[in-house]
């Protein structure tokens, strides 16, 4: 038991100097780059917030003007029926 017990301490206090140990990126450094101004994150922001207004006519109107190849409907439906057909 007492031999067990030492084991299980030692193996904790070797995972707790690892932690501690281990390298850590530098103050500021990002491991990913800085996407928030991209034109994808713009673009997302944008339609974020035409969304979020609760205005449908000014989401209809951004819908529009930024995608016009895409249906105008706001709410999709999903057919199971035509899902389950397909599927077999």
């Amino acid at each position: 038991m007492l031999k067990h017990l030492a084991a299980s301490l030692l193996f904790a206090t070797i995972l707790l100097l690892a932690a501690v140990l281990a390298p850590t990126p530098a103050a500021g450094a990002s491991p990913q780059a800085d996407s928030s101004n991209s034109p994808a994150a713009r673009q997302f922001h944008a339609w974020l917030d035409n969304f979020n207004s609760g205005d449908r006519a000014k989401f209809q109107a951004f819908l529009k003007e930024n995608y016009p190849e895409q249906p105008r409907k706001l709410t999709a439906s999903w057919d199971s029926t035509r899902a389950l057909v397909a599927s077999t």
